[in-house]
């Protein structure tokens, strides 16, 4: 497979609204939102070197997944069964994909389909990025 890139861009820049949970439909008895941005700044690195990470949605459909790089750090080259959309919420730097490195700002995203390999880097300031993973890893 090819790697191909597709990048979309948000003219807004906007982050997502305050998490709360809407109760008005009786077809959906409730709506998860959430504030990525905020998780993201206060997401958790398994070490002082490595990137925050914290995942703010799982089900068999999906997985969202916040990361937090500050600058230098890198999240490894790596693939994935699904199909991988990664939004910028804060900073600038660089997703890493077999076709090459490309620089992206907040409200840019990348869309990887399945196995293609991407990865981030944060270069000279904090790079928080959503990734979306479609279905969840584990279910296909």
């Amino acid at each position: 497979m090819s790697a191909r890139l597709r990048f979309l861009t948000n003219s807004r820049g906007t982050t997502p609204a305050t998490p709360h949970v809407h109760t008005t439909d009786r077809e959906a008895p409730f709506v998860k939102t959430y504030e990525p941005l905020t998780l993201g700044l206060t997401a958790e690195a398994p070490k002082r070197t490595a990137p925050g990470m914290e995942i703010i949605h799982e089900s068999d459909d999906a997985r969202l997944v916040v990361f937090r790089l500050e600058p230098g750090q890198k999240l490894t080259e790596h693939t994935s069964p699904s199909t991988v959309v990664l939004t910028v919420l804060q900073g600038t730097g660089i997703i890493v994909s077999a076709a090459g490195e490309r620089s992206m700002s907040a409200g840019e995203l990348v869309v990887f389909e399945p196995r293609e390999l991407h990865g981030l880097h944060a270069t000279e300031e904090r790079f928080v990025v959503l990734a979306t993973l479609a279905p969840r890893p584990a279910t296909r």
